[in-house]
Order: C-alpha cells, then structure tokens, then sequence
C-alpha cells in the first residue's frame, strides 16, 4: 500500500484508483451519495492489482484488453494491455475513499 500526505488525514494509506475517482474523493465539498465508485482487480498471471474505478469506467478497461470476470475482476492476457491499464491507476487516501464509499452507501 503506497503512502500519500492527505490534507485532511495527514500522511496514511493510500489505494489505487482511477484519474476520475481521485478527482471525486478530492472535491469534498461537492460529495453526494451518487458517487457511483466500485471495486476493481486486474489480473495478469495471478499477479493482482486491486484498485478502485467509477462504474462508467467499466468500458475503458474492456477496451484497454480486459476480459471481464465475476466480481470486478478483469483478466488481461498480454503485458501491453495490463501495463495501459495499471497507467490508468494513481492513488489517494484510502480514508477520503472509505469516508466517500460509506457515504454513497448510505445516501
């Protein structure tokens, strides 16, 4: 897990997630319960990346390679295609993130 200085958190944990859920979680005064951010692994021979992405991402990873799987797992077959989607991926604080998802839970 990468560490990263958040101005509300000080230094902590962060997670992988996508440009545009990074941008979400760091526009607090705009959150609302429609957040719309899921889990997201990907997968190249077994080596696991977990992260996290908006759900109108889901078409970006297919189009980077990824075969879809059950529970947001996405398969790539070819270094290539990991390697443009792990590009995808930045981190944040992984307190904004669970503050935002519980309250999208909950809103």
């Amino acid at each position: 897990m990468p560490l990263v200085h958040c101005s509300y958190h000080g230094y902590c944990g962060g997670e992988l997630v996508t440009q545009a859920v990074r941008h979400l979680i760091n526009d607090r005064q705009n959150w609302r319960g429609d957040g719309g951010v899921v889990p997201l692994t990907l997968v190249r021979d077994e080596i696991e990346y977990p992260g996290f992405m908006l759900e109108s991402e889901r078409g970006n990873i297919v189009d980077l390679g990824g075969t879809y799987e059950a529970g947001d797992v996405y398969r790539f077959s070819d270094d290539e295609s990991m390697e443009a989607a792990i590009g995808l991926l930045t981190t944040t604080c992984s307190a904004c993130l669970r503050e935002f998802r519980a309250l999208s839970e909950t809103g």
